[in-house]
């Protein structure tokens, strides 16, 4: 099995998972727990 760089379509994700409503939810939420942990 070989490795897969996903360069060529880390865009595509980037937009299907933060470029919606939904996803930006996600990523504020995230972020906050992530600021909870670290601090």
């Amino acid at each position: 099995m070989r490795d897969r760089n996903f360069d060529d379509i880390a865009e595509k994700f980037s937009r299907n998972i933060y470029g919606t409503t939904k996803g930006q939810l996600r990523q504020t939420i995230l972020w906050q727990d992530l600021d909870k942990l670290l601090a």
